[in-house]
C-alpha cells in the first residue's frame, strides 16, 4: 500500500504544479495573511521535508542551497524532482525496519516503523496543499482536488489492490 503512496502524492503534487505555473512571480512570492506565507515559501517547505524524509541532514542542507537560488520554474520542477525520488525510496521501505522520530527541538524521540514514518510525511503535506488551495483560491485561481478518492477515480481504483477477477 505505502508504495503505490508515493504514486498518489506525485498524483496531487502536480495537479498542484499545473496551477502554480500559471503563477506571476509577484503571486509567487506575495505573502498571504491567512497562512502567513507565500506560495514560494510553502512550496519550499513541502520540497524540504519531503528531502527530509528520504535525504541524510547534509545532503537537505545543500537541497535547500539550490533552492533559495531557484526561479518559480526550477523550484516546481525541482518538487517534481525531490517528489520523484521520495516515491522512488517507498519502493524500498521495508515494514519491518523502523526509523527514529524527534521532536523539533530534539526533547522527544521515539521509534516508529518505516511504512508509518513515510506516512506522515505524505500526511503533513497534506495539510500544506490544503493551505496551497487556500491561497490558490485568494489569488483567483481554480480550486484544485487533490483527495485521495478522486487519485483512485481517475485510475480506476487503488493499483495495488486486485480488482475482482484478477486474484
Amino acid at each position: 500500500m505505502i508504495e503505490e503512496l508515493g504514486s498518489y502524492y506525485i498524483w496531487a503534487h502536480d495537479r498542484y504544479r499545473k496551477v502554480m505555473s500559471d503563477l506571476s512571480d509577484e503571486e509567487f512570492e506575495r505573502v498571504d495573511q491567512k497562512v502567513g506565507k507565500s506560495v514560494r515559501q510553502l512550496v519550499t517547505h513541502m520540497i524540504l521535508i519531503t528531502a527530509y524524509s528520504y535525504m541524510d541532514e547534509d545532503s537537505v542542507v545543500e537541497l535547500s542551497e539550490r533552492v533559495a537560488g531557484s526561479d518559480k520554474g526550477s523550484l516546481l520542477l525541482l518538487w517534481k524532482e525531490v517528489d520523484l525520488q521520495m516515491a522512488d525510496t517507498l519502493k524500498s521501505m521495508s515494514t519491518e525496519r523502523t526509523r527514529m522520530i524527534q521532536t523539533p527541538t530534539g526533547d522527544k524521540q521515539a521509534e516508529v516503523p518505516e511504512d508509518l514514518y513515510f506516512l506522515s510525511f505524505t500526511d503533513h503535506n497534506t495539510f500544506h496543499r490544503g493551505q496551497l488551495l487556500s491561497m490558490l483560491k485568494s489569488l483567483g485561481r481554480p480550486g484544485i482536488s487533490s483527495d485521495l478518492f478522486y487519485y483512485c477515480f481517475e485510475r480506476g481504483g487503488w493499483q495495488d489492490t486486485p480488482s475482482e477477477g484478477n486474484s
